[in-house]
């Protein structure tokens, strides 16, 4: 997530996973790099894609609120430290069997479960 919307989501005191949306004309693989590197401090790595989400989000009764969330979920092994952005209040590794899907904010937690990644 951007430094912009960061206060709003660390006031939720749940984990947000990186990422962010698609810019005008950009793939899919390379917003995950370009999240890789501006969110993580990464440099290109090689990212596999692992599957494509659709999530509603918001009201389903209140066209004004409600949208379609397709989620691109990549995964790929970092040969490097990551580095946390000054927005970011954490950044660390946590082992799935730790988590569950309410832990997260922003319906992070439902794409991670979805992925197979987290059990509830």
């Amino acid at each position: 997530m951007s430094e912009k919307f960061a206060p709003t989501y660390a006031a939720s005191n749940k984990w947000l996973l990186p990422a962010s949306h698609l810019e005008y004309g950009e793939k899919p693989e390379d917003a995950a790099q370009r999240i890789l590197t501006q969110q993580l401090g990464g440099t290109e790595t090689k990212l596999t894609l692992k599957q494509a989400q659709s999530h509603l989000s918001g009201d389903s009764n209140d066209s004004d609120v409600s949208h379609w969330d397709v989620c691109f979920v990549y995964e790929g092994k970092l040969d490097h430290e990551i580095q946390r952005p000054e927005w970011f209040s954490e950044l660390r590794f946590v082992r799935p069997e730790e988590l569950k899907s309410d832990d997260f904010t922003r319906g992070h937690g439902d794409i991670l479960k979805e992925a197979g990644l987290l059990k509830a």
